[in-house]
């Protein structure tokens, strides 16, 4: 909505992440946010238009993830310094060391105590829907019916 431009950096395949950009994309639509997410994920080697299984370049993981987020803040003409970046997991220390704003959202323990040692933000993004899905779903295990 401030008109910030939104990357999904990922070292799922590129495939996956493209299906989760749309999903994104779509969802934010339906909240009356119309943007266009850019993609940075792990890439596939095509070889007469199939995959091949090998990884072209690098995984996107890791040092690379920050690589990436310094070489697309660059290549925008913006300050990384000005960046966020979204992690949940200690292999994200690296791009959320790389971006003047880390979030550290839903961390697992480690990243937990990395965030803290740098004083970045913590959130917990949990919703109170996720947690009641695992109780209706045992409602449903011990035989009712869920109305």
């Amino acid at each position: 909505m401030r008109g910030d431009e939104v990357v999904l950096v990922t070292g799922t395949l590129a495939p996956v992440a493209e299906i989760v950009r749309s999903a994104l994309e779509r969802e934010l639509l339906w909240r009356g946010v119309e943007i266009q997410i850019a993609v940075i994920a792990t890439r596939l080697v095509t070889r007469d238009g199939c995959w091949t299984g090998s990884v072209d370049d690098v995984p996107m993981f890791g040092p690379a993830k920050a690589a990436a987020a310094r070489e697309f803040a660059s290549s925008r003409n913006v300050f990384v310094s000005q960046c966020f970046a979204y992690g949940d997991h200690e292999l994200d220390r690296w791009i959320l060391a790389a971006v003047g704003n880390p979030i550290a959202v839903n961390p697992t323990p480690s990243l937990r105590r990395i965030a803290f040692q740098n004083e970045w933000q913590v959130m917990d993004w949990r919703s109170r829907s996720a947690r009641t899905a695992g109780r209706s779903h045992s409602l449903k295990w011990k035989g009712e019916v869920a109305r």
